[in-house]
């Protein structure tokens, strides 16, 4: 069976999936789902994980607001007072 045959069916065998997987984890992230195989068993069932989310959102007005008023000193003139300082 190839998958061609096996695309039609929605079915595939262990050697099928892993000789197409990319294109099979595409088209289950496009909803299309898929069984596969052992010996002409189901042995797995490959489908999309649905909508993505955020695990949260993020306040970018509050975040903007958190900005330092002013900045520490930079890291080259800390290297360059510390040198300085050390003659």
């Amino acid at each position: 069976m190839t998958y061609k045959t096996a695309e039609k069916k929605n079915t595939l065998s262990v050697r099928e999936a892993k000789a197409c997987f990319s294109e099979v984890i595409r088209k289950a992230s496009s909803g299309q789902d898929f069984t596969v195989t052992v010996h002409g068993r189901p042995a797995a069932r490959i489908s999309g994980g649905g909508k993505r989310t955020s695990v949260f959102k993020v306040n970018w007005k509050w975040l903007e607001g958190m900005k330092p008023k002013h900045l520490p000193e930079s890291a080259t003139s800390i290297i360059r007072n510390d040198r300085d300082a050390r003659g």
